[in-house]
């Protein structure tokens, strides 16, 4: 088994700040082979900009060691509910869980609610291509997107919830121990390697809204 984190490790690490300005923070993370987590040497860019109503995340990973490894990524953003707020998603497949959340590998086909009022959900859904999904409400239209290396969204909200998480994940929970690996869909990164991947939120006001 390959210990893990819940919500992963990097929110807790510090990042070496290389840039910013108003619109943009860019910071590295080093790993050189010690960390009990992820013990791999590697680079992990992570870049924020906002860019007009867009807000986008990069992740440059440079594997600088001599062994492969698998990763995931993940985003775990809030937003406020709105009342007659409605979710369109393209998960179509909900990987079915224990009682200590992670997956048992089965997959029922099921989509989450659009009616965001009546939304009660902690799942995570396999998509139809990269992670894709819309919120409107309030007059606002907001596109949560992923590269295609996001072939997963986490839908996490309650009747009583304040917010709805709209998770974009590039493998399923426990994605290390799980025996399928279709179903895993770790990102395998070979020494020398590098890869860019991206999320974005993009920002509209609805036809018609004030």
């Amino acid at each position: 088994m390959v210990p893990a984190v819940m919500h992963g490790f990097l929110r807790h690490r510090v990042f070496d700040i290389e840039s910013r300005s108003d619109t943009h923070i860019a910071g590295r993370i080093t790993f050189d082979g010690s960390e009990p987590l992820f013990p791999y040497s590697a680079e992990v860019l992570v870049t924020i900009s906002l860019i007009g109503s867009t807000l986008r995340w990069e992740f440059h990973l440079t594997n600088t060691g001599d062994e492969p490894f698998g990763y995931g990524l993940a985003l775990h953003p809030f937003f406020v509910k709105k009342k007659g707020m409605t979710l369109e998603t393209n998960g179509h497949q909900r990987l079915v869980t224990d009682e200590n959340m992670l997956p048992t590998e089965e997959i029922v086909e099921e989509r989450p609610s659009s009616d965001v009022d009546t939304l009660a959900s902690d799942a995570i859904f396999r998509c139809d291509g990269p992670s894709t999904s819309t919120l409107r409400g309030d007059g606002i239209e907001l596109k949560i997107l992923g590269s295609p290396a996001f072939g997963y969204t986490v839908v996490y909200t309650g009747l009583e919830s304040a917010f709805i998480c709209i998770e974009p994940q590039s493998c399923a929970i426990n994605a290390h121990n799980l025996a399928d690996q279709e179903l895993a869909a770790l990102q395998v990164l070979e020494s020398n390697q590098e890869h860019l991947h991206w999320v974005e939120m993009r920002l509209s006001r609805l036809p018609g809204s004030p």
